[in-house]
């Protein structure tokens, strides 16, 4: 299970209610997988890197922020709804430097 912070409810960061223009903040955490959010398409996702951070956002504008990604000794893999899987490495080389 993903940590989710960010300036909506906890319930609604859960279940994807995200309003276009807010980040989305995810908790990268050793050996764990990153779960998407509801209706967040990664096929159509652009990446970024910041700092230890990867950012990713949604063709709709939805942003979301996975704390601590570069910091970990393994990269995690990014799992959306649909059970679909990137792996953290290519999701690195898709943020680029």
């Amino acid at each position: 299970m993903n940590v989710v912070f960010g300036p909506e409810s906890v319930p609604d960061a859960i279940s994807g209610a995200n309003p276009i223009g807010q980040i989305q903040v995810l908790l990268a955490v050793p050996g764990q997988a990153i779960h998407l959010p509801h209706g967040f398409e990664i096929t159509t996702a652009e990446f970024a890197h910041s700092g230890s951070d990867l950012i990713l956002t949604g063709a709709d504008g939805t942003e979301l922020l996975v704390q601590n990604f570069f910091s970990q000794n393994s990269l995690p893999d990014l799992i959306s709804e649909s059970g679909a899987t990137l792996a953290g490495r290519l999701a690195a080389q898709l943020a680029g430097p």
